[in-house]
């Protein structure tokens, strides 16, 4: 029942930790995680021959970007190449790859997304 006007009601308030943000899957994502994918990442490209280094790394809520600059004389088309290569490889489905960014010197690949069926990350 409602408390009319100029009553006060008894029941108890909610906790004023029902206004905290929820906790976010990618908080869940360390720093040590997102080097070692980089790694694992530089390591299976330089067992195809391909040589370079992550520049950068982008965590986003589904999917995580790797900025790959590839070593001198590697070409852009030697890494887009291997790209179905690289996702078996890595456990992940494959993902298409819009390249280098304009004024950019590195490949703009890796992209990394849960695997919904086994929970791997490519």
């Amino acid at each position: 029942m409602l408390a009319g006007a100029g009553e006060v009601p008894t029941d108890p308030l909610p906790p004023l930790s029902l206004l905290g943000m929820p906790t976010q899957p990618e908080d869940l994502i360390t720093a040590a995680d997102l080097t070692s994918e980089a790694s694992l990442l530089v390591s299976k490209l330089a067992d195809f021959g391909i040589d370079g280094r992550v520049t950068e790394i982008h965590p986003g809520p589904v999917v995580t970007t790797f900025e790959f600059e590839p070593a001198a004389g590697v070409k852009v088309n030697q890494i887009v190449s291997r790209e179905d290569d690289l996702a078996l490889t890595l456990e992940g489905p494959a993902h298409p790859d819009p390249g280098p960014d304009p004024g950019q010197g590195g490949g703009g690949g890796g992209d990394s997304e849960p695997d919904e069926a086994n929970g791997v990350s490519a």
